[in-house]
């Protein structure tokens, strides 16, 4: 089954081997790599270079050039680069589709799915960068066959993985499944008229106490989150050239575009003209 990143944005597409291979990522300092969401499959993301502000539930991390950072199913993150930027390599799979009649799906496989048995979120382990970069070997491949070797891999992983990287006295918030909700909304209307009155409201918070909840488990205000995704919005409407800065910041949330034009400056230390295609 695929899952979108909204659950995402984009379904995942996925080819014989059951694994997708994202290319590597470059994203200068200060910036939004991806957006605070959530999906079912497990994913990896190995930094090449710089480092990444991970947001994971109620916990920032750092991971820094040479680690692997792995998300489990169903784990709130999301990810900004720090003040040297960040190079880094996603990878990630269904662990449903690598279910067979084994007793190890039983025992390992179904609760890795249902978050019974969950992974540390950053590690530099010598045996699971070993096997993550075998994994990444198995990209190119294209012969009828190498679907069998990626497979192959994607169980040497889950095996590293589960000899070194297991977490201890799991607990599973009862938050996780509201605040995905929240996220979810979130990323659906934030170029709407919304505000964390009106969020707290629809989801029953007290405003202040929804405030503080939500910086707690992203690391953002409300409305800090929501100023991130117009303003990335809006720096794709102007790249594409297809709007005038004006429309842009309108299109994606912003009713003053002298606030916008301030708000991008001070967010990537630039103009939005600067963006333009002929800029």
């Amino acid at each position: 089954m695929e899952y979108t990143a909204q659950k995402e944005l984009q379904a995942v597409v996925y080819n014989d081997s059951a694994v997708k291979f994202l290319p590597f990522i470059v994203k200068k300092s200060d910036s939004l790599c991806f957006k605070i969401h959530w999906h079912e499959r497990l994913e990896f993301l190995f930094i090449e270079s710089g480092a990444l502000k991970l947001t994971l539930g109620e916990s920032v991390i750092t991971v820094n050039k040479g680690q692997l950072a792995i998300i489990n199913p169903r784990q709130l993150h999301g990810g900004f680069s720090l003040e040297d930027g960040v190079k880094y390599k996603t990878v990630m799979f269904e662990i449903a589709s690598f279910f067979n009649n084994a007793p190890l799906t039983e025992k390992v496989l179904k609760p890795i799915e249902s978050g019974k048995i969950q992974f540390c979120n950053i590690t530099e382990n010598e045996e699971v960068l070993l096997a993550f970069k075998n994994l990444m070997l198995k990209e190119n491949s294209n012969d009828e066959y190498s679907p069998l070797l990626t497979y192959s891999a994607v169980y040497e992983l889950i095996a590293a993985l589960c000899r070194n990287c297991l977490k201890d006295n799991i607990q599973l918030s009862a938050q996780d499944s509201k605040y995905r909700d929240i996220i979810d909304f979130i990323n659906e209307n934030y170029k709407d008229d919304i505000s964390s009155k009106s969020i707290s409201a629809k989801f029953g918070y007290d405003e202040a106490y929804f405030c503080r909840l939500f910086k707690s488990i992203t690391g953002f205000s409300p409305m800090e989150y929501i100023k991130i995704l117009r303003l990335e919005h809006a720096k794709k409407l102007i790249a594409a050239g297809n709007c005038t800065i004006s429309e842009a910041a309108l299109s994606s949330g912003f009713s003053d575009s002298g606030y916008f034009s301030r708000c991008f400056k001070k967010y990537y230390k630039t103009t939005p003209k600067t963006k333009k295609p002929n800029g």
